[in-house]
């Protein structure tokens, strides 16, 4: 059986760039050999393209506004 560490790494796309995607996912996925971020997915171009370049993610897709629609779900703190 092979280990995980002699399989092919994960191509993962990542939807947003805002703060929590720049100070807490991208940084640890960007750490795993396990995992390579291959897209961004952004709003804002400029801040979707200084991300990309941060972590070396080699596309970035300009999202239309409205393609991820909002949960409904909202927690006890107000938070949507």
């Amino acid at each position: 059986m092979p280990s995980i560490a002699s399989e092919r790494p994960i191509k993962l796309a990542y939807i947003g760039c805002g703060f929590i995607a720049q100070h807490i996912h991208l940084p640890n996925f960007s750490t795993l050999p396990q995992c390579k971020l291959v897209a961004l997915a952004e709003l804002r171009p400029r801040l979707g393209r200084a991300v990309a370049d941060h972590y070396r993610i080699p596309t970035v897709v300009r999202l239309a506004p409205g393609a991820v629609q909002r949960s409904r779900y909202r927690s006890r703190r107000g938070f949507r």
